[in-house]
């Protein structure tokens, strides 16, 4: 029985489907713009200069970690609206363009409060949390939206080719944000030059932005783009998430079968062990490359938003073809491992080091991917082929929420603890200075501490909290591995050889002679049959 090749009609719901896959595609190039421009090095220098330059505010970075996940609590009534009324669709399109949108407060600010006064911060704090809750709450309706449009079969490699489009927009809007936040610092923007095709040189034009006025720039024009982002949504049709006749269901009803789901909640405390070792100690990393390895904006942005995409783009389609192939638990255990030492490794990167941070990024970034497409392919797991509930979107949304939180004030606590601090008893006064301690001649300070404190976090999910997970893993490691490994070595054979390929048939058509003065060869090709030869 011959397969039919017969091309999809307007009509063929084939043909519905890739128009919808490719609108969800084309989103993405937006909303990957919109996020490097409000992430990294662009808040952080806009939340210093709105007053938490201060040493003594130092364990606000970790409270400022912990709200997106404090507005992730609002998934699971974003959830419950979703499954009493089915409207999903609407709800994800009202809540994310209310969360892109706040960025235009967030620019307004500084124009209505006085920078680096307590009102300033808490004002900016306040409109994270709002961008926080919005998007939160639409976030069930996405999850069981995408388990509906896009097909099982193809979910590892869709949303692997996804992530490398987003991935190729955010490196180069991050290396511009991170020139620029430099150029303004330091009053002088150097602009590349060709002189010819192998040499280049720096013209330097004087640039007058402050710090705060770029960011505020990045945020004016990082809000439409993401709300164009969200619009895009608007060609891709809801279905229903249950039958119009259908009545809706209680409270027990929804968030019931999530909870007694065994597999789902092991697979809940893997991942929210997983959580409290990594956002808390996010904004650290950054104000450690900022302020004590002192790189510059420019070499912050790439190592923490560059070379981390650069290594996701390289890995991503293989991680979902991966995931495809040997399932989830396969690919957490490849990919888990290397980020619980990585943060330990930051103890190595100094002023003098500090290229060795653009290798733990760039693992960290290969490494991470794996991880996230492994979670979010869980979540339409259950999501998708169990229930078609977002309730499982909801529940794991709300450990997620604990766990960030839980990490934020963690790590929150640390800084202030290894920070300077005076405290009052009784009237005694007790002062504590700054963490500082010097081993075999090597300096460690509090950063180094939260480093550490984070990879053992991540470390006790791998080895006591992943093996209890249960997958549809067909495979050992050992397998997946080798798999990993042909892929990326027949990868960089084919790139390498493509020119000694593009050589030899050169060559070999220069030899070829129609007049016969070549050589009769017996390994020469045959002369190319015209397309009126008969043979």
């Amino acid at each position: 029985m011959t397969r039919s090749t017969a091309t999809p009609t307007p009509d063929d719901p084939r043909t519905a489907t890739r128009a919808h896959l490719r609108s969800v595609m084309v989103a993405w190039i937006f909303g990957a713009a919109w996020m490097a421009l409000v992430t990294g090095a662009p808040f952080i220098r806009f939340s210093e200069e709105m007053g938490l330059r201060d040493e003594s505010r130092s364990w606000v970075w970790g409270i400022l970690s912990a709200i997106p996940f404090i507005g992730t609590l609002f998934q699971m009534l974003g959830s419950y609206w979703i499954e009493r009324s089915g409207r999903r669709k609407a709800l994800f399109v009202v809540g994310n363009l209310i969360q892109r949108f706040t960025w235009m407060g967030v620019a307004a600010v500084p124009w209505l409060m006085v920078p680096g006064t307590w009102a300033a911060v808490l004002s900016v704090m306040g409109l994270v949390l709002l961008h926080a809750t919005s998007g939160a709450m639409a976030a069930p309706a996405w999850t069981s939206w995408m388990a509906d449009i896009i097909p099982p079969r193809l979910r590892g490699r869709y949303f692997g080719l996804r992530s490398q489009l987003g991935l190729s927009i955010i490196i180069p809007v991050s290396l511009a944000a991170g020139w620029l936040l430099q150029a303004s610092r330091t009053g002088v923007l150097a602009v590349p030059v060709p002189d010819s095709l192998t040499q280049w040189h720096l013209t330097r034009f004087a640039f007058g932005l402050s710090t705060l006025h770029v960011c505020m720039i990045f945020f004016t024009l990082a809000a439409p783009l993401g709300m164009i982002d969200i619009l895009c949504f608007l060609r891709v049709p809801d279905v229903p998430s249950r039958g119009e006749d259908e009545p809706p269901p209680s409270l027990r009803e929804i968030f019931g079968p999530p909870l007694r789901n065994r597999e789902f909640r092991r697979f809940l405390l893997f991942y929210g062990v997983l959580i409290l070792g990594t956002p808390g100690a996010g904004n650290y990393f950054w104000l450690y490359v900022l302020n004590d390895v002192a790189v510059g904006e420019a070499w912050a942005q790439a190592i923490f938003m560059v070379t981390p995409a650069i290594g996701a783009i390289l890995m991503a389609a293989l991680w979902g073809r991966l995931l495809d192939r040997y399932g989830r638990k396969t690919l957490w255990r490849m990919t888990v491992l290397l980020p619980c030492f990585i943060p330990m490794t930051w103890i190595f990167v100094r002023p003098s080091s500090w290229p060795v941070a653009l290798i733990l990024t760039f693992v960290g970034g290969i490494c991470w991917n794996g991880i996230d497409q492994a979670t979010f392919n869980g979540l339409l797991h259950f999501t998708g082929t169990q229930s078609r509930s977002s309730s499982y979107q909801a529940v794991f949304a709300l450990v997620a929420s604990v766990a960030g939180c839980l990490s934020g004030l963690l790590f929150a606590g640390i800084a202030k603890l290894t920070g300077p601090w005076t405290l009052v008893i009784a009237g005694h006064t007790f002062h504590h200075a700054r963490f500082h301690l010097v081993v075999a001649g090597v300096a460690f300070n509090r950063y180094h501490v939260i480093f550490m404190a984070a990879g053992l976090l991540r470390l006790t999910s791998y080895l006591f909290m992943l093996p209890g997970v249960r997958d549809d893993s067909r495979e050992p490691v050992r397998v997946a591995m080798r798999y990993v490994f042909t892929n990326v070595y027949n990868t960089i054979y084919t790139r390498l050889s493509f020119p000694l390929r593009i050589f030899g048939a050169a060559i070999r058509k220069a030899s070829y002679s129609p007049d016969g003065d070549a050589e009769d060869d017996a390994d020469s090709p045959a002369p190319p049959r015209t397309p009126d030869s008969n043979g």
